[in-house]
């Protein structure tokens, strides 16, 4: 091959790469504003979506299960499931409705009973 034919594939190559278009990777994270858990995760071509984080590591999103993921006041948080998660019942004037001793019989809003109780979630 001739020394034109290559002065002529190396001026293609520059031109091809002048031409280039800048791509700019920025790592974003998609979260679903009511409850914070991950939607989608992408680093160019990004949606037109106001919920994302920009992260700054994303091993983060790689690393972890996608149900362990939370995003909290604009932060990333990985849920620890080595802490039990714990809700212990305590009497309240309302909340869950059950039959008086038996904190386990849960009645209905509809259900006529004399002997009743109230409980609700504490976390002490």
């Amino acid at each position: 091959m001739s020394n034109d034919f290559w002065q002529e594939v190396f001026r293609l190559v520059d031109e091809y790469d002048a031409a280039r278009p800048q791509i700019t990777i920025e790592h974003r994270l998609y979260y679903n504003a009511q409850d914070g858990t991950v939607t989608g995760y992408c680093e160019t071509a990004h949606p037109d979506d106001e919920n994302y984080i920009v992260l700054e590591n994303p091993d983060v999103y790689f690393r972890n299960n996608t149900n362990l993921l939370r995003v909290t006041d604009g932060k990333l948080i990985v849920i620890d499931t080595k802490q039990p998660n714990k809700a212990r019942l305590k009497k309240s004037l309302d909340g869950f409705k059950t039959v008086k001793g038996h904190a386990s019989l849960l009645l209905e809003s509809t259900e006529d009973y004399n002997n009743i109780e109230h409980y609700d979630y504490t976390n002490d």
